[in-house]
């Protein structure tokens, strides 16, 4: 989508996992912008990183804080597209994301602000869907392990 940028906010990728991860989240963005901010640290540890056919650009983040949101507001500063998305490096979109976000854009009132799409959730191990959510806004009132969801809350 050429009106969209897609950020990806990364610490250091210091493992083939966690390379193997991002290369499958910027495989899964279409044709759009692609920003990966980090600190000089993590951006060093993805200079050797290629993905076929994407490119991306990336941005050093010179505030004094690294953190996430840290990461994503340095960043918006920086898009010039109508729209942007935020994706992790662990994660990556679905094969309808892109269309179903056109088809939201193409309803866009002026009293749309933002798009939340669902999310599946799928079990690790069967690789069975287990159900549907919002975004995972409030990590810890989806499981009290973090990094499961155990669909009691």
């Amino acid at each position: 989508m050429e009106n969209l940028t897609v950020i990806i906010p990364i610490n250091k990728l210091d493992t083939d996992e966690k390379k193997n991860l991002f290369i499958n989240a910027v495989s899964s963005v279409d044709d759009s912008n692609i920003i990966v901010v980090g600190d000089d640290e993590a951006l060093d540890t993805i200079s050797d990183v290629k993905v076929d056919g994407k490119m991306f650009a990336t941005i050093k983040n010179t505030s004094k804080d690294n953190g996430y949101t840290s990461q994503v507001n340095f960043a918006v500063k920086k898009v010039n597209t109508d729209y942007f998305t935020v994706l992790e490096f662990d994660d990556k979109f679905s094969s309808i994301w892109f269309s179903n976000l056109k088809t939201y854009i193409e309803h866009d009132t002026n009293d749309i602000f933002a798009y939340l799409p669902l999310t599946e959730m799928v079990d690790y191990e069967s690789k069975e869907s287990i159900g549907y959510s919002n975004e995972a806004v409030w990590a810890t009132s989806f499981s009290d392990e973090l990094g499961y969801f155990d669909l009691q809350s």
